[in-house]
């Protein structure tokens, strides 16, 4: 996969993160200032109450926290403090969410608000299913160690936080080596781990998916992604190509809408616009779903009939829309019809990715 430029507006916003390390560093016996030598970072940045940081920033902060722990595989522990509540309203939605594979697409389509270096993407094949934590762009070898245990540990820690109790994937992979502590790694997660892999990567059966979360609330998850919606709007610019291609899908919710032709109306090329889709932190496919799901919910509210929906929505076959609208929501189509009452329409253009 193509590495995606540094967007500096996201990255900026890791130090709302940051606050959450010091108290595991002062248990080790360093300071905050002594982790923060040489980053340029004041005070209010380590905090999370002023200003952003820049990439470099960042990796020289890591660097500092690995040399005075002198721990390897700090990354787990630093993972470990990062429970739901920590990634603000989406966290939220994950701990309404209705089942296991809602939260892996959430986390495939939003991972913008995560404090994370990695995209989230999904591949789902018979039955070896993955959640892969991709290289958004280059992260120096010395540091893929701590990111990358870092985040595999915080998926960990919100599905412990959800109630679900080790082992709950069947593999971990890791896209560096370290043998020497392989067998560290396979106690701490009670399931085979496996080093020097293409991606980062969760690996579990089909079933896992389905599994239904114990707080999940379709009411209160809805409200959550709505504002998350508006976080990210927000981050990425009212002007951003992803809000074009929106823009176009909606005017035309019916055509089958393929990539090029949506590149041809926008008179850009297919090659650029999945290009500049991806430096924005998206991908045309999301952008589809998420405008069919949120015009799908609006006709079945407005009761259409599930055979009008498909229709609409360029659906050739009604049990195709069904399938697909289930493995957004978790709920079959007729069942969100029968439950919900008429509501206004809002242009996913101005809330989704």
């Amino acid at each position: 996969m193509e590495k995606t430029p540094v967007n500096k507006a996201l990255i900026g916003r890791h130090t709302e993160g940051l606050h959450q390390i010091w108290p595991l560093m002062q248990s080790l016996g360093v300071s905050v200032s002594q982790c923060l030598a040489g980053t340029g970072l004041s005070e209010g940045q380590a905090w999370g109450r002023e200003g952003g940081m820049t990439l470099e920033q960042e990796f020289h902060l890591y660097r500092n926290l690995l040399q005075l722990s002198g721990d390897p595989m700090l990354g787990l522990k630093l993972g470990a403090l990062y429970h739901p509540q920590s990634y603000g309203m989406f966290g939220y939605a994950m701990m309404s969410a209705r089942t296991v594979g809602t939260i892996t697409d959430l986390a495939s389509r939003y991972f913008d608000l995560f404090f994370s270096h990695f995209q989230v993407v999904d591949y789902r094949e018979g039955n070896l299913w993955e959640t892969r934590l991709e290289q958004r762009y280059p992260i120096p070898a010395d540091l893929m160690q701590v990111f990358s245990d870092r985040d595999i540990e915080a998926g960990y820690t919100i599905f412990d936080a959800l109630g679900l109790e080790r082992p709950i994937f069947s593999e971990i992979h890791f896209c560096y080596l370290d043998e020497g502590n392989l067998a560290a790694y396979e106690e701490h997660f009670g399931c085979t781990v496996k080093m020097g892999c293409a991606a980062n990567a969760f690996v579990y059966p089909p079933s896992l998916a389905d599994r239904e979360l114990p707080w999940r609330n379709d009411q209160a998850f809805e409200a959550c992604m709505e504002a998350c919606r508006t976080l990210l709007d927000d981050l990425r610019g009212p002007h951003s190509l992803s809000s074009r291609v929106v823009d176009r899908l909606i005017s035309n919710p019916g055509e089958t809408h393929s990539i090029e032709h949506v590149a041809e109306d926008l008179a850009i090329s297919t090659r650029s616009l999945r290009r500049k889709l991806n430096q924005e932190g998206t991908r045309y496919q999301d952008l589809l779903r998420e405008v069919r799901l949120r015009l799908a919910k609006q006709y079945l509210r407005d009761r259409l009939t599930v055979n009008q929906t498909a229709e609409l929505l360029g659906y050739s076959e009604t049990s195709a829309f069904s399938r697909a609208f289930k493995r957004w929501t978790g709920r079959s189509p007729i069942d969100f019809r029968s439950s919900e009452s008429g509501t206004g329409f809002t242009n996913p253009a101005r809330h989704s990715p």
